[in-house]
């Protein structure tokens, strides 16, 4: 079986989408169909299959239409946004296991975006990047932690 090159010629990023547009060009060596049929033995002949656009990294955006996105981030369960106006001002997040989400009111942040807090009566959802201990998702319940789960991807 001979293995060819996938060719990439173009890539496009479309908001905040990355996404390889159609000129992906990929080919695999096949039987060809009278082959098979017959039986006779394999010619090695190579059949272009015809390439559709290929997403290769999303940001998902869960703020609400007329919002601005200021962080999109993702841990092990959950994915992460921080929405707003002209200034950060809502933490969204979604529970990637069920789909269940909570939209608070940010109750501080910093001016770099490496931080963002939110509360909800005793539980403090802290989102913080850049620190000597990594970056990371945190949900506090008074002084007791619930979890804190690392940052897999900050955009």
């Amino acid at each position: 079986m001979n293995i060819l090159p996938i060719g990439l010629r173009r890539v496009a990023l479309l908001g905040t989408s990355l996404l390889l547009t159609a000129a992906v060009g990929v080919e695999a060596a096949t039987k060809s169909p009278a082959a098979v049929e017959t039986g006779k033995r394999d010619t090695g002949e190579v059949i272009s299959q015809s390439s559709q656009p290929l997403l290769v990294a999303q940001t998902r955006n869960y703020c609400r239409k007329g919002e601005s996105l200021f962080v999109s981030a993702e841990t092990r369960g959950f994915w992460v946004n921080i929405c707003g106006g002209d200034y950060p001002g809502t933490y969204v997040g979604v529970n990637k296991r069920n789909g269940n989400s909570i939209r608070l009111p940010l109750v501080d942040y910093d001016q770099q975006g490496n931080y963002f807090a939110a509360v909800n009566g005793n539980v403090n959802y802290l989102l913080i990047r850049g620190t000597a201990k990594g970056d990371f998702l945190t949900v506090t319940q008074g002084r007791r932690e619930l979890f804190r789960q690392p940052i897999l991807k900050w955009e």
